[in-house]
C-alpha cells in the first residue's frame, strides 16, 4: 500500500474493538485500528460515528458518556471521510492552479 492510501472503517470495525464478546474479531479490529492510526491514513465516515455510536450505546449498552469518550480515546485520530475529500479537493484545485499534475 502507499504512503498515501487511505483505509476506509465502517461501523463494524469500530464496534469490533469496543465489544469484548468476540476477542478474535476484537483483536483483529484493534490491530487494524492500531495500523491506520500508526500510519496515518485511517478515514471514517460521519455515518460510521453515528452508527457506532447507536450501537454501543443500543447493543453493548455503553452509556452516551461512556461511547462518547471510548471514540475519542481510540478512534479520534482518523479524519472523516468529510475532511479526507476536502483535502484532496483542496490538492487537486492547487495542483490545476500550479498546472501542476500527479494524476
Amino acid at each position: 500500500m502507499s504512503a498515501n492510501t487511505k483505509v476506509f472503517f465502517d461501523s463494524n470495525i469500530l464496534v469490533y474493538f469496543a465489544d469484548s464478546a468476540d476477542p478474535p474479531k476484537q483483536k483483529l479490529a484493534g490491530e487494524l485500528i492500531k495500523n491506520a492510526v500508526i500510519n496515518d491514513n485511517g478515514v471514517i465516515s460521519t455515518q460510521s460515528l453515528q452508527e457506532f455510536f447507536a450501537a454501543t450505546t443500543r447493543k453493548l449498552l455503553y452509556s452516551k458518556e461512556k461511547a462518547k469518550e471510548y471514540f475519542k480515546n481510540t478512534h479520534s485520530q482518523m479524519v472523516t471521510l468529510g475532511q479526507f475529500i476536502s483535502s484532496v479537493a483542496n490538492r487537486v484545485a492547487n495542483k490545476q492552479k500550479n498546472a501542476i499534475s500527479d494524476f
